[in-house]
């Protein structure tokens, strides 16, 4: 399939559930992902990560990031000027009081070397989607937007040049691998990432859409690219494409980037 796909987006999602930030450019962690992506996870007390899917609270809690060095401004959505602004990991305490106390329960503010707490340790390289998809998921559900469609399934990598689910095509067939490169950097296609619940709530007020699963499912399923290899859709709640990165840091990634499907015959590919 012959397309001009490049890099649009990169979103780094640097406190674990939290919102994302946009960024140019972002260096990549060795066999892992985004540096910073998920560099921080709020853990509740035995250990665990706290996200929206077992804490819907966490949709209450707005996130803006600054780079060099790191800092987090938190509020609470539709608050009353509650903020906090809190440069890690120097501030890490601090920062961890409020959002225990948005919250309302314990909290630890914990960091992970290498790589994070990415969503998929087997595949945590960064996620991918096109423009097109999201654009094609929100029109399933009107008034929504492509932009709020990224803020329900929160994506890394968001590709354009492409027609919608462009991304499927990347998946490998039975038995075999598949890979692609984003400029000359090499990733591994995985699987379609298995959804849970935090699609079906709106990301600014955290309200669930109890009709949104079962909608697209059907239409998921209905609008299935031919290209798409289907033992892969156990079920069809799945959507953005998992990765394992092929290289060695250091490496960067940057906005406007080629992505091409590659083989591993093709001599211009290189892993870092």
């Amino acid at each position: 399939m012959a397309t001009s796909a490049y890099l649009a987006e990169i979103w780094v999602y640097p406190i674990k559930s939290l919102d994302g930030q946009r960024r140019p450019q972002s260096s990549l962690v060795s066999r892992w992902g985004l540096a910073l992506d998920r560099h921080w996870a709020m853990l509740d007390p035995d250990g665990v990560p706290i996200n929206g899917k077992r804490t819907p609270s966490v949709h209450g809690v707005v996130a803006s990031f600054e780079w060099d060095p790191v800092r987090v401004t938190l509020r609470r959505r539709g608050g009353d000027g509650d903020v906090g602004v809190f440069r890690l990991p120097e501030e890490v305490i601090p920062c961890q009081q409020w959002l225990e106390s948005a919250l309302q329960q314990p909290l630890q503010l914990a960091v992970r070397h290498p790589g994070g707490w990415p969503d998929d340790e087997k595949a945590s390289g960064p996620t991918l989607v096109s423009r097109a998809t999201l654009a094609e998921v929100a029109s399933w559900f009107p008034p929504a937007t492509a932009d709020q469609m990224r803020a329900r399934f929160r994506p890394n990598l968001v590709i354009d040049g492409v027609p919608p689910f462009w991304e499927d095509s990347l998946l490998p067939a039975p038995g075999c691998s598949s890979c692609f490169r984003i400029g000359r950097h090499l990733f591994e296609a995985v699987n379609p990432c298995r959804r849970c619940v935090v699609p079906t709530r709106d990301p600014e007020t955290g309200e669930p859409d109890r009709d949104f699963m079962r909608r697209f499912l059907k239409l998921r399923e209905a609008t299935l690219p031919v290209w798409a290899p289907r033992h892969h859709f156990d079920h069809f709640y799945r959507l953005t494409l998992n990765t394992r990165w092929l290289g060695e840091a250091p490496a960067r990634l940057e906005e406007g980037m080629p992505v091409i499907p590659a083989s591993e015959e093709d001599p211009a590919i290189e892993t870092s």
